[in-house]
């Protein structure tokens, strides 16, 4: 006697759940050795870099805090750049302007 349709349609369908899933855990330890790999290339910059473990220094977030604060002041300094020559541009360009306007003024006057 063989099974009803409904019981072989279920047993296909786990049948195929149960692929997906090894599939879903061969990803998973794919991506877990990739990682450890990652961890090991990091882990050797830095001993190159810095001289110390990736792991025991604490990795590079400290690095990068100080890095940040860094680019963070020299940003403000370039907007302060910015805005004083922007400042001082104006000034010029407003003097030139005036004297220009009183230069022509008194051409007109002399002729």
């Amino acid at each position: 006697m063989s099974k009803p349709d409904y019981i072989q349609d279920l047993e296909t369908r786990m049948t195929k759940l149960e692929i997906c899933q090894k599939e879903r855990r061969q990803v998973e330890d794919n991506m877990m050795v990739e990682q450890a790999d990652m961890k090991r290339m990091i882990n050797q910059i830095h001993i190159c870099l810095m001289g110390t473990d990736y792991e025991k220094n604490g990795g590079l977030v400290s690095e990068f805090k100080t890095v940040k604060a860094d680019v963070k002041k020299l940003k403000i300094w370039k907007t302060r750049i910015v805005t004083i020559g922007s400042t001082v541009s104006a000034i010029l360009g407003g003097l030139i302007t005036f004297f220009a306007t009183r230069i022509n003024g008194l051409k007109e006057l002399l002729k």
